[in-house]
């Protein structure tokens, strides 16, 4: 077995789902309602099963339809994932989240400027209206405090 980018990519994307998981074990967890542990765990299980697809569609293609494996894009994901959650904290959600998700489109071969700036944009504000107004969960501000 010769490794691939769906192989190469899905180990990796597995191991962060796992990572991240290991790290909601902290969070606490009700029974009632969904805790602050809910979203977390439904993500990193989300994640898992993504990998999971990515490793099976790299597992089934015949050897000549594979590309020969490249490190960037894997390495880059998780440089630029360390790197979001080191600062996430001091700097602050708005501008980490949208440089995280703007390196990694870029990163991921997306050449349109208009593009490349929109997506990080919109994914930002969706998930800052998501966890401060309908959740009501503190993001930290970090600089912009």
């Amino acid at each position: 077995m010769r490794l691939t980018r769906d192989l190469i990519s899905g180990g990796t994307l597995l191991g962060l789902s796992i990572l991240y998981y290991s790290g909601t074990r902290s969070l606490p967890s009700t029974r009632d309602t969904p805790g602050p542990a809910f979203f977390p765990i439904l993500l990193s299980v989300a994640l898992a099963l993504l990998a999971l697809v990515i490793i099976a569609q790299g597992l089934r293609k015949h050897p000549t339809e594979q590309a020969s494996a490249r490190l960037f894009k894997p390495l880059a994901a998780m440089v630029l994932t360390t790197l979001y959650a080191i600062t996430f904290e001091p700097v602050g959600f708005l501008p980490t989240t949208f440089m995280y998700t703007l390196l990694l489109t870029l990163s991921f071969g997306l050449k349109r400027w208009r593009v490349a700036l929109v997506i990080p944009f919109i994914s930002t504000a969706f998930v800052y209206l998501l966890f401060e107004l309908a959740l009501g969960v503190r993001l930290p501000m970090g600089l912009l405090s």
